[in-house]
């Protein structure tokens, strides 16, 4: 073999070497982690604003936290009572009976009662003299309420109404309505049950 047929030789050996070498394997490396967990007691975040329902009465009640929108409530917690007074026995007699009832209010209000002959007593044709009164538990100053009204006949019973003036952090007054019967002066009613309806009503006064 010549000098030339050597050296090819060696080169195919050579390449032949190069082709045939192993992939590498893969290499792993490792790194340790840890963290510790501590005793974990949290909100998630603060509520929500949750706006309820406007308060159109005094009984309203709507279930939510954070915001509402208070609105002037002025009602009556009832109708009042019925009034039955005494029998009548003498000319003079001039028997008098009271009932008395919330006013739920969040500002000055003013009261009128019917002046028809609604409220005045009246048995078929007859009738007394029917006087009404109104007071308050509260003055108007140191308290929700107003001033009394002494009797007054029926017909002139807070033609100017009587004004309720609001103290705050007093959102009620308890309201007291009294009546009166009589004969008129030298007369004696016809014998019976007398009957009559007196109305009240509230409606908002000066601020």
């Amino acid at each position: 073999m010549g000098i030339k047929s050597l050296i090819i030789a060696v080169l195919c050996l050579i390449l032949t070497v190069v082709v045939m070498a192993a992939v590498p394997p893969d290499d792993m490396a490792t790194c340790a982690v840890s963290v510790t967990v501590d005793n974990i007691m949290e909100w998630s975040a603060n509520f929500p604003a949750t706006p309820l329902a406007t308060m159109t009465t005094q009984a309203t009640a709507p279930i939510g936290t954070q915001s509402i929108t208070l609105d002037n409530i002025m009602e009556w917690d009832a109708n009042f009572p019925a009034i039955s007074l005494a029998t009548m026995t003498t000319q003079a007699a001039a028997p008098t009976g009271t009932q008395s009832i919330t006013l739920y209010t969040y500002d000055n209000v003013n009261i009128a009662a019917d002046n028809t002959n609604a409220s005045q007593l009246t048995n078929t044709t007859d009738t007394l003299v029917t006087s009404y009164s109104l007071s308050y538990d509260g003055d108007g100053v140191t308290a929700t309420g107003g001033s009394s009204v002494g009797y007054t006949v029926y017909s002139s019973f807070l033609t100017t109404a009587s004004v309720v003036k609001h103290i705050p952090l007093d959102g009620a007054v308890v309201v007291t309505l009294s009546v009166k019967a009589e004969n008129d002066a030298g007369n004696v009613a016809d014998a019976g049950d007398y009957k009559a309806t007196q109305t009240l009503t509230v409606s908002w006064g000066s601020q």
